[in-house]
């Protein structure tokens, strides 16, 4: 599955990467649904690109969702992928 989703920030409101990818992973540690050891999160200029490996389904779609409400991300690649265990 791949979801992709791209927003327009002002610059002024604009984040640097490191700052998102921090914001990202509290973001994503604090979801309980959301295997956060498994899930390696990268930003380049405000995008943000989530991989890994999850169990579930719903893990990858709640780590989507944890990372498009952190404000500042214009751009978002969900690459996490649902393996078998």
């Amino acid at each position: 599955m791949y979801d992709e989703i791209q927003v327009r920030i002002l610059d002024a409101e604009a984040r640097s990467d490191a700052e998102l990818q921090g914001l990202v992973l509290q973001a994503i540690a604090s979801d309980p649904d959301v295997p956060s050891d498994s899930i390696d999160v990268n930003v380049l200029d405000g995008v943000v690109t989530l991989t890994g490996e999850v169990t579930y389904q719903f893990q990858s779609d709640a780590a989507y969702a944890d990372t498009a409400g952190v404000f500042g991300v214009i751009g978002l690649v969900n690459e996490i992928r649902v393996v078998d265990s």
